[in-house]
């Protein structure tokens, strides 16, 4: 039988011949289907025939028949279908609602997660806004030193593209394997990683593109990863280097002050020791003197006398050399060329040096003039060649080179002396053993030398600076161990013609005019006298600056010359040349002192009225000088 699906299973169950009846599946509803009992392929065959030959409106027929009969009713189906009907309506109630708070949970959740982005895309342009515009380094680094992130103004700053620099090591880049003051930048850059809170505030020196040194200041912050181990280093740096140039300077400065003062110390205590000294002297020498001129020619005991002489012109000489480190001994300066003052004593230098020191003089450019005593200028000369020569035991070549130079702003700055204007430069270079830093900072001080003891008083090097000072110039030395020295000494270069350079004749004449002498000092007041007298002047004696004034006012007119000692108790030398000027303003007056520190030059009378000779004073000296004051 055929019958569509539902009432044919109703039958089949109906009358339990499920079992044995094979069904089709559904093909659409209304459908006809075919049941045969099972394994009787036959009948299925013969039913499939018979319903092909079914015609069109049959099949209609059959179908508006079998589809309009009801079908019986189990009301346990009704009370099942009715539960399915309520769960599913439940059920698509709950999926309905399940499904609104799902889509608006999402919606929330989107709209957060847009926010969030739109905050954090904010955020991260804020973020690269405020790197980019900032006048500051900063850079991010892995723990081996390589560069993940460098902002603009570092890159403008060492002149390197992004593609340039990021990927590649900060060392042989910006930052010098070793530093110019010798630190080794390379375990710097190795230790920050594992030393972070050592290096969180760091000054090194890094280098642009151009291999131009620079200062910079930095700020490190290590970057942890999720294992709490260091990423990246976070570097934030600013250029110090102006900074750094201005405190180096005022180091210098500073250095440069103390040396000065430790220098100008040093030289008031060696003119104080010179000028009590020299008075000591002046009464052995002069005596001696005396005492020679005494003695016949043959006399057995001149040769003692002539070594007290000589010792004791050695010790004046060591005088003198204190008083010219202390600046305080007499200048006379004249305009002088520097080539025709080089050439002057070149046969004098070639006879201090040994056969194998080669020596060589260099006079390039227009000859300058400075203003120069001839003679202090000839010993730094000497002095140079001398210690140049004690520096070449082995031999060498020494150089003496003479040039005009123009002193400006950066020399001035470069050096840390000098003043703006046109200089005579005179170098004295040797190949000598040179010296070291230490060495350089003391070799002007009094006693200093490097000399064996017995070979070297110490003294020629601050000769040398003090003469050099007393000529308003400057010197500074340039050497290193085993690279020989040069001596620069800068001289004011003056625009006047030269003189030339004489040598007068010594000799001595005595006369019969009235001289006062002022010396508080009784061995040298006597001396004085004893030399004077020889030679037919006629003396009277002062003890002091008042006794000087009252024995001149009683005999004004007589007095033809007043030697008078710039530093005497009651009255020094400046107040009794004043008030004698006063009596007798035409009244010629010698002064004497050890150095020209004293009052008389401190105040400026030094002018064609006034003459000065210095201590020691040599018997000759005082005379010659005497007899050049009177017949002026």
């Amino acid at each position: 039988f055929c019958v569509d699906k539902p009432p044919a299973l109703y039958y089949l169950y109906k009358y339990n011949m499920d079992e044995d009846f094979h069904h089709s599946i559904t093909l659409y509803s209304g459908q006809f289907h075919r049941a045969v009992k099972k394994g009787n392929k036959d009948m299925l065959v013969l039913l499939e025939e018979g319903f092909a030959k079914i015609t069109r409106e049959e099949y209609d027929a059959i179908n508006r028949k079998w589809m309009g009969a009801p079908l019986p009713i189990n009301p346990d189906y009704i009370r099942y279908i009715g539960y399915v009907i309520i769960s599913s309506c439940v059920l698509g109630l709950m999926l309905l609602i399940w499904n609104y708070a799902l889509r608006k949970k999402v919606s929330h959740k989107t709209m957060e997660a847009q926010s969030t982005v739109k905050a954090l895309r904010e955020s991260e342009k804020k973020y690269r806004e405020l790197v980019e515009s900032v006048n500051s380094i900063i850079l991010r680094m892995d723990t081996s030193g390589t560069v993940t992130f460098m902002n603009e103004f570092g890159q403008n700053f060492f002149d390197y593209k992004e593609k340039e620099i990021v990927g590649k090591s900060v060392l042989g880049t910006i930052v010098p394997e070793v530093e110019s003051t010798g630190r080794d930048l390379k375990e710097l850059i190795l230790d920050m990683a594992s030393e972070p809170d050592r290096y969180m505030n760091n000054i090194n020196e890094n280098m642009r593109r151009n291999g131009d040194r620079v200062w910079i200041a930095w700020t490190n912050k290590p970057v942890f990863d999720s294992h709490n181990r260091i990423k990246e280093i976070l570097c934030i740096g600013n250029d110090i280097t102006q900074r750094k140039e201005a405190e180096e300077e005022r180091r210098h400065l500073k250095t440069q002050l103390l040396q000065s003062q430790k220098m100008e110390a040093i030289g008031t205590l060696a003119g104080g020791i010179a000028h009590d000294f020299n008075n000591i002297l002046t009464t052995i020498i002069g005596f001696s003197s005396l005492l020679q001129m005494d003695l016949d020619k043959e006399d057995p005991k001149r040769i003692y006398i002539e070594q007290v002489l000589t010792a004791s012109e050695k010790a004046a000489n060591l005088t003198q050399g204190l008083l010219a480190f202390s600046r305080k001994q007499v200048v006379e300066l004249k305009p002088r060329k520097v080539k025709e003052l080089i050439r002057g004593i070149e046969k004098l230098l070639k006879r201090l040096l040994t056969e194998d020191v080669e020596f060589d003089i260099i006079l390039d450019g227009p000859d300058v003039v400075i203003m120069t005593d001839i003679s202090l200028m000839d010993q730094v000369l000497m002095n140079l060649a001398t210690n140049a020569r004690d520096a070449m035991p082995k031999g060498g070549k020494l150089i003496i080179e003479a040039k005009a130079i123009h002193v400006n702003n950066e020399f001035i700055k470069a050096r840390g002396f000098g003043e703006l204007g046109d200089y005579a430069l005179i170098s004295v270079i040797d190949t000598g053993m040179g010296m070291d830093e230490k060495t350089r900072e003391t070799i002007f001080e009094p006693f200093f030398t490097t000399k064996e003891v017995g070979k070297g008083t110490g003294l020629g090097l601050s000769i040398v600076y003090g003469i050099v000072k007393q000529h308003n110039g400057y010197i500074d030395v340039v050497s290193e161990p085993y690279r020989g020295t040069t001596f620069n000494i800068y001289l004011p270069a003056v625009k006047m013609a030269a003189d030339e350079r004489k040598d007068s004749p010594r000799d001595i004449k005595g006369g019969k005019e009235t001289i006062l002498v002022a010396e508080d000092n009784a061995q040298l007041r006597g001396l004085v006298t004893e030399v004077l007298g020889r030679k037919g002047y006629r003396v009277i004696e002062a003890a002091d600056g008042e006794d000087a004034i009252l024995k001149f006012m009683k005999q004004k007119n007589e007095i033809a010359l007043v030697i008078l000692d710039v530093v005497m108790p009651r009255m020094n030398g400046k107040e009794v040349y004043e008030e004698l000027r006063k009596a007798r303003p035409d009244i010629k007056v010698l002064f004497t002192s050890v150095y020209t520190g004293d009052v008389v030059f401190d105040k400026g009378i030094h002018d064609e009225a006034v003459d000065f000779i210095s201590k020691p004073l040599l018997p000759d000296d005082l005379l010659l000088k005497v007899r050049a004051v009177l017949e002026k």
